[in-house]
């Protein structure tokens, strides 16, 4: 689907969270967090900046991410996470205390 805001709209279920996975046209990789909020709006945020990206930037955000990978590159992915477990092995490996 070349259209990533209605890729995200259409992959999305409300009740459910995700993570996309995605890379910049720049080269860089990112990973933000997607929701359907209970209007039924996708709600992007980024934990790392801490923003909600506001719908009228959501076109603009999603257009800057990369589409088209070459072979050996990983896709973008939209990862279904409200179901999961965290392993606190893993996180306690990776965590600092606040």
């Amino acid at each position: 689907m070349n259209d990533p805001a209605k890729m995200v709209y259409c992959s999305t279920k409300r009740g459910r969270r995700y993570t996309f996975e995605f890379g910049w046209e720049s080269g860089d990789g990112h990973i933000i967090t997607a929701f359907k909020d209970d209007n039924d709006e996708v709600v992007l945020y980024d934990p790392q900046s801490n923003v909600i990206i506001e719908k009228k930037e959501r076109t603009v955000y999603l257009s800057a991410i990369k589409y088209d990978y070459k072979d050996g590159e990983t896709p973008n992915q939209l990862l279904r996470i409200d179901n999961l477990q965290i392993n606190e092995k893993v996180a306690n490996g990776i965590l600092e205390k606040r």
